[in-house]
């Protein structure tokens, strides 16, 4: 008979639990912030809880060199037998032990690269940093570079920002929420 007291009780538990009023579940996850930003970002930007990665990083602009290269080809997203001129960049920051590496989405056409170089000038001149976004399948963690053996990191850029302004590769110089 020992049974019939312990389903009495649970089953005393379970209504309670059924019967009594929600309480909201508030799950105390730890904040990622990025640390410096320099007075550049927003607090949306610099804040994010653990369901999306933090993808801002902040560096000195001393540290930072873009590469531009072009060659004609086929836009990918135009008429595939008209031949133009094309552009990519990467942004490099060069840093001890860890190197990143920004790099456009696709070749795009060469126009693009002149509006972007316009935008790093207007964003970068007199500053002494510089804050990115972008998307990294490492989750910002450093892989070792073939030739060099050194750590980077490689990151498909969305955004630049400094406390001039923010250039997205989606937007231009509107930057949602910026």
């Amino acid at each position: 008979m020992m049974f019939k007291p312990l389903v009495v009780v649970s089953l005393f538990i379970t209504l309670s639990c059924i019967t009594s009023t929600p309480k909201s579940v508030q799950i105390d996850k730890k904040l990622e912030v990025v640390n410096p930003d320099y007075g550049i970002l927003s607090e949306l930007y610099r804040t994010r809880s653990g369901k999306r990665p933090l993808m801002w990083r902040c560096f000195r602009m001393k540290d930072v060199a873009v590469k531009y290269r072009t060659w004609r080809d086929a836009d990918p997203l135009g008429p595939y037998n008209q031949i133009v001129s094309m552009c990519d960049f990467e942004i490099v920051v060069k840093g001890e032990p860890i190197s990143h590496v920004y790099h456009g989405r696709r070749g795009k056409p060469v126009t693009y690269c002149s509006e972007f170089k316009a935008a790093w000038k207007k964003l970068t001149l007199g500053e002494e940093h510089i804050c990115m976004e972008g998307e990294t399948l490492t989750k910002g963690e450093p892989e070792i570079e073939g030739k060099s053996k050194k750590e980077v990191v490689n990151w498909t850029w969305d955004k630049i920002a400094t406390k001039r302004g923010c250039y997205s590769f989606w937007d231009s110089f509107s930057c949602v929420d910026f």
